[in-house]
């Protein structure tokens, strides 16, 4: 009998082994330890597990930089893929901001290391921190630590309205279609939220 897998469901395997094999390195577990650059290991694996790897060393990263994001980001700036590096932008911001978010912090340092990153980075670092916020927000309050964080004056007009369009997109996945149109509502039309009926 031959299983066969669709692309999502070989994706969220191989994102459960290098989150596993992460979490290993971190805690010294097996005598695994590699202070080497988290993503190394990246370049060597099968073309589908590739993306579920870049995703899942964010801890690892996180970890080895002692959750300094600026220095975490100079193992991503490295990755010579550019899909790669941003799939590892957007799942290393909130493993470095996992302990700020619900607590009334402010991300101005985090914003601060986005918009010193290259070009090809920042929407991608943007996006971490709201999916960071949102994924780690107070439950079912999420969305307003997001929206807050889209309003923050260091963020350019094209920032906000890109910010702003990520949490009502993101918003139709988290939560049901009366919540997330309510959120999608809040949301200032010059910013062009999409928003379903």
């Amino acid at each position: 009998m031959t299983i066969s897998l669709l692309p999502e469901q070989i994706h969220q395997c191989g994102t459960g082994v290098f989150n596993a094999l992460a979490i290993a390195l971190n805690s010294n577990l097996y005598n695994l330890n590699s202070t080497e650059d988290p993503y190394k290991i990246c370049l060597n694996q099968e073309a589908d597990f590739i993306k579920s790897c870049y995703e899942q060393m964010n801890t690892r990263a996180a970890s080895l930089s002692k959750g300094d994001f600026a220095l975490a980001t100079k193992f991503i700036i490295k990755i010579q893929n550019k899909e790669h590096s941003l799939a590892a932008m957007e799942q290393l911001v909130p493993a470095i901001i996992v302990d700020k978010v619900g607590q009334g912090n402010d991300f101005s340092p985090e914003l601060k290391v986005c918009m010193s990153l290259p070009d090809y980075l920042k929407k991608a670092c943007i996006n971490g921190i709201v999916g960071g916020i949102l994924e780690f927000g107070k439950p079912d309050y999420e969305y307003l630590e997001a929206l807050d964080f889209c309003n923050y004056t260091d963020l350019s007009e094209l920032d906000k309205k890109q910010c702003f369009k990520f949490v009502a997109s993101s918003s139709y996945v988290i939560y049901s279609s009366d919540k997330a149109k309510h959120i999608c509502d809040m949301i200032d039309k010059k910013y062009e939220p999409i928003c379903k009926n």
